[in-house]
């Protein structure tokens, strides 16, 4: 493994200029030149993958720590990841998250962390070094997933007051805004006018778009399995599809779980229909994957992990196969000897394809779920799953092959991982991130 020349990017001294190794900056200021983000007529770099539909609009794009507004953590553009030259950037704290838009009309990406005292800090990275930009707001709460405006000055999309402080706000269109409030209600705000849904959701759900102004989140609220490996014994009894289009909001379908529990905090959008993937878990068997349509029918189950309060993390869909085969990448006990699974809908059964050991998506109790990826890091035209080894140091590259799955390169991060991990594609190609101790590291 080549693991290159890296450059730093400090929290003080030097000038607001590109970067390059061994350049910092001043503590605590931004370049003097401010955000050179544009304006929102600029064209923006090509985009991740297609995103499922119910996408917001472009001229109100948004760009969120799942990578998809539909929470399929797949990203385009390629990188040799154990090759890249990182760029370490110091925020003199621990960030819970990070993420990042495409440079508008530049080569490069705009990179947010948010740390887990609230400070916002906001960096330019390309792959001759980085500057630190200004960034709205300076401060927000760290308890949900931040959300990224995609063009103009480096912005986080605010959350209304009145929305659960775990939750994430999802943008509908140029005008609207839904969210879920702290009772379980769902609220949609649009054009002036608002519409309530009292629905029992999970306070800290991330409502998904599935199409058609369709819109799926974990509903229910229910501590009948209070495993707590995401952060409280809380967890959901329903999956719920809301039509978002019309004068109201209504369910649209609605599943209700059979002695079991939804165990995370939004369904997996993604594939043809598409297909919502949930963690189901129950105190027997723990946890397994199912499929659903966006009309509340189960497509696809897999087998149970065979013990209670055992997790399984889904991460993505992605063709990650030799025969391109779209397979499901999923974390088997993340929290206790994690093992990578890949599955395969095969009619009305979810089958592991392949299994590969010692990797870890998620730190017990933690809200911060988008913890690995599928993109290209090695440039064989295939996606790879990165995702963290079991101690948390390095990030793992999962190859999928002919005889199954194999480790082809572990990328050391600097320290413990502390964030989600992240990526984007930027004009030069595909950039990746992960938080640390004091601060994060990008690889462009």
């Amino acid at each position: 493994m080549n693991a290159g020349r890296r450059r730093f990017l400090a929290a003080a001294g030097g000038a607001g200029v590109l970067c390059l190794a061994g350049c910092s900056l001043p503590a605590g200021r931004p370049d003097d030149r401010g955000d050179a983000g544009g304006t929102d007529t600029v064209t923006p770099a090509p985009a991740s993958p297609t995103p499922p539909t119910g996408t917001p609009s472009p001229a109100t794009a948004y760009r969120y720590t799942s990578l998809t507004p539909g929470g399929n953590r797949i990203a385009g553009g390629t990188l040799d990841l154990a090759a890249a030259d990182p760029v370490d950037l110091a925020l003199g704290a621990d960030p819970r998250w990070v993420l990042a838009r495409p440079e508008p009309d530049g080569p490069g990406a705009d990179w947010v962390a948010v740390t887990g005292s609230g400070g916002v800090s906001a960096f330019r990275v390309r792959r001759d070094g980085a500057r630190r930009l200004d960034v709205a707001p300076a401060e927000t709460d760290p308890a949900g997933p931040p959300v990224l405006r995609s063009t103009g000055r480096v912005t986080l999309l605010p959350a209304p007051g009145a929305a659960s402080p775990t939750g994430q706000p999802l943008p509908l269109g140029a005008d609207g805004l839904l969210y879920v409030r702290p009772d379980g209600a769902v609220v949609r705000d649009r054009a002036g006018s608002r519409s309530v849904l009292d629905v029992d959701a999970v306070p800290d759900a991330r409502p998904r778009p599935v199409g058609d102004g369709r819109v799926a989140l974990l509903a229910g609220a229910t501590d009948r399995y209070d495993h707590g490996a995401l952060g409280d014994g809380i967890e959901a009894g329903r999956l719920v599809v809301l039509d978002t289009a019309g004068a109201d909001l209504r369910v649209a379908a609605s599943v209700a779980f059979d002695g079991t529990v939804a165990e995370g905090l939004a369904p997996l959008v993604a594939g043809d229909g598409p297909a919502l993937y949930v963690t189901e878990s129950d105190r027997e068997g723990g946890a397994r994957q199912v499929a659903y349509a966006p009309d509340g029918s189960r497509l696809a189950a897999g087998a149970p992990v065979g013990r209670g309060f055992r997790w399984r993390h889904g991460l993505c869909l992605a063709p990650f196969a030799p025969d391109g085969v779209p397979e499901l990448a999923v974390v088997r006990t993340p929290h206790v000897g994690g093992t990578a699974e890949f599955y395969r809908r095969e009619g009305s059964t979810l089958r592991v394809t392949a299994t590969e050991t010692g990797v870890s998506s998620h730190a017990l109790g933690s809200r911060v779920l988008d913890g690995g990826f599928a993109a290209d890091v090695d440039g064989d035209g295939r996606p790879e799953l990165v995702v963290p080894d079991d101690d948390r140091t390095s990030l793992t590259v999962l190859e999928r092959t002919a005889e199954g799955a194999r480790i082809a390169d572990r990328v050391p991060v600097g320290g413990r991982v502390a964030s989600n991990v992240h990526a984007v594609r930027a004009l030069t190609g595909l950039q990746v991130g992960v938080g640390r101790p004091g601060g994060f590291r990008v690889w462009a």
